[in-house]
Formats: C-alpha cells, sequence, structure tokens
C-alpha cells in the first residue's frame, strides 16, 4: 500500500495543517505553485478544516485518511486510486473525477455540487461514470442510503448525456434520444427512480384528483347508472362523495357494480383506469418492497 501522495498546488489557497510534513515552493511555466509532499506514518491521517483549491492529484494513491469538515474547489482527480477513506462533512465543489476507483470509501453523494449549466453538457459522462462507480463503492459498504443518493445522481446525469452532442444525427435519432429523456424526467419525478415513496403518494393524489376532475366533468357523458339509492339506475349527476367512491372502486378493482357505465365513452374510461391502476399498484408495492423490506 503506497503511503505517500503528492499534489501540485495551483493556488496558495489552502490550510497548512500539521500532516504536511514538508512543503517547497518551485516554478513551473504557468507560475508558481506548491509541490506539497506528504509522508504517512502509521494509522489514519486526519484532516480538519483544511481548504484544497485548484488542486491536482492526478495518478495518485490516497488512503488511510479522514477528512473532517474540509473544502475541495476546482480540484482534479484523474485515475486516482482511494481507499479507506471517510469524508465527513465535507464540500466537493466543481471537481474532476476522470476514472477514480473508489475502495471502501465513506462519502456521501451529497457532498458533490456542480454548476449545473456547465456540467450537465459538457462534463455528464465524467460524472455518470463518477456516480456509477461511486454507487458500486457504497453498496460493498452497506451504506444504502448514500448508494441510493448515488444512483439517482447517476441516473440523472446519464439523462442528460442522451441530448447531448445531437448535432448531425438522423431526425428519427434525436425524436429517440428526446423521448427517452422526457420519459426518464417523467419517472425521476413521479418515482424518483423506484426509491421515492413521498412521490409516488404525491403523482397518486395527483393521478386520483385528475380523475375525480374527469368525473366530475363528463359524468352524465359517461352514463354512469347506480343502483346506490334505490332499485332503478340513474343518470342524474350525483355528489362529489359517490364520484370518488365510483373512482376509488374502479381503481382498487373491487368493482361492486353499484355503479357502471353504459355509454362506450364510459367503457374506454374505465378501461383506462383499470389499466393504470393495475400497472400503478404494482409499481407501489415494488417500490414498497425495494425500499423498506429489502
Amino acid at each position: 500500500m503506497n503511503k505517500k501522495m503528492r499534489a501540485f498546488f495551483v493556488s496558495s489557497l489552502f490550510d497548512r495543517s500539521k500532516f504536511f510534513r514538508r512543503v517547497k515552493i518551485k516554478r513551473g511555466n504557468g507560475g508558481a505553485y506548491f509541490e506539497c509532499n506528504i509522508n504517512f506514518g502509521e494509522g489514519v491521517v486526519h484532516v480538519k478544516s483544511a481548504v484544497f483549491r485548484g488542486c491536482l492529484f492526478d495518478k495518485n494513491e490516497i488512503s488511510n485518511m479522514t477528512f473532517t469538515d474540509c473544502t475541495f474547489i476546482e480540484c482534479r482527480f484523474v485515475a486516482v486510486k482511494m481507499s479507506n477513506l471517510e469524508f465527513h462533512r465535507t464540500k466537493i465543489i466543481n471537481c474532476l473525477f476522470m476514472k477514480p476507483v473508489f475502495t471502501n470509501v465513506y462519502l456521501d453523494p451529497r457532498s458533490f455540487s456542480f454548476d449545473f449549466n456547465e456540467w450537465k453538457s459538457g462534463a455528464a459522462n465524467i460524472n455518470t461514470s463518477l456516480f456509477q462507480r461511486l454507487e458500486s463503492n457504497l453498496k460493498s459498504m452497506h451504506q444504502d442510503e448514500f448508494a441510493r443518493t448515488a444512483y439517482i445522481q447517476f441516473r440523472r446525469y446519464a439523462r442528460w448525456q442522451k441530448v447531448h452532442r445531437l448535432d448531425g444525427l438522423k431526425f428519427r435519432e434525436i425524436i429517440k434520444r428526446r423521448t427517452a429523456f422526457l420519459v426518464d424526467c417523467l419517472y425521476d419525478r413521479s418515482m424518483l427512480y423506484g426509491y421515492g415513496i413521498f412521490n409516488v403518494f404525491i403523482t397518486t393524489v395527483l393521478a386520483m384528483g385528475a380523475g375525480i376532475l374527469v368525473l366530475n366533468c363528463w359524468w352524465s357523458y359517461f352514463s354512469i347508472t347506480s343502483n346506490l339509492n334505490g332499485n332503478f339506475p340513474y343518470f342524474e349527476d350525483p355528489d362529489i362523495i359517490q364520484k370518488i367512491y365510483y373512482l376509488v372502486v374502479t381503481v382498487t378493482t373491487v368493482g361492486y357494480g353499484d355503479l357502471s357505465p353504459k355509454h362506450a365513452s364510459g367503457m374506454i374510461f374505465v378501461i383506462f383506469v383499470l389499466l393504470f391502476s393495475v400497472v400503478w399498484t404494482a409499481t407501489l408495492t415494488a417500490i414498497i418492497v425495494k425500499r423498506i423490506v429489502k
């Protein structure tokens, strides 16, 4: 295991903590920069309240360290190997991670922040790989909550990657990618990629509200008959409670038969609601099992 790390500081804005054993200034083509050779002793090195700005950690092995209340700003990690690290209350701002290797790294994916307008297009593929690798690392550590967050970020950057650089593509391919992008956005907002129970609840409430609105506007047009108030059908516009009752009975596929459509348009509406309810119930069950039981 390599216990030596070399970092080149483009800026002098960093905290010279005690773990810096030797610091010397060199001159390069771009002006002065700092070369900090960090020699590790035995055990874990603790770094607190350090600010790293414009640092290059390319092709280094960083291991056996704990960062607390640290900030990394516009640093570069290219082909870096990180192992046995912990990041607590750390901010990683607009840093470039290209082909990193994570092994037993405790890191909250919410520590990363990027300039969205810049990184969603030009560097979407880089961040897609970053969060995919981070998710695999967190899964191996059984950090399920962090792994879910990394997976969601991975899917979001992969979504932007679909619509990046559409110039030169055929019209059919452009439509295909944009459609996939919109479907992915809908999946994100409505279900949070299968992890958002609250998102599913809100979507269910909105869908039920839309169904009640449709019934309220076209109840008589659907010709829905009822035996609730006697032994004979009627077509009068009932109160809102009966409409909610009919929608809930239909969505849950109970189907008592006390309310039933007689017109073709009403039957088409019921078919649509039944198909939607079956798919939605299966999805909701899968999400609950995935989020709670598993």
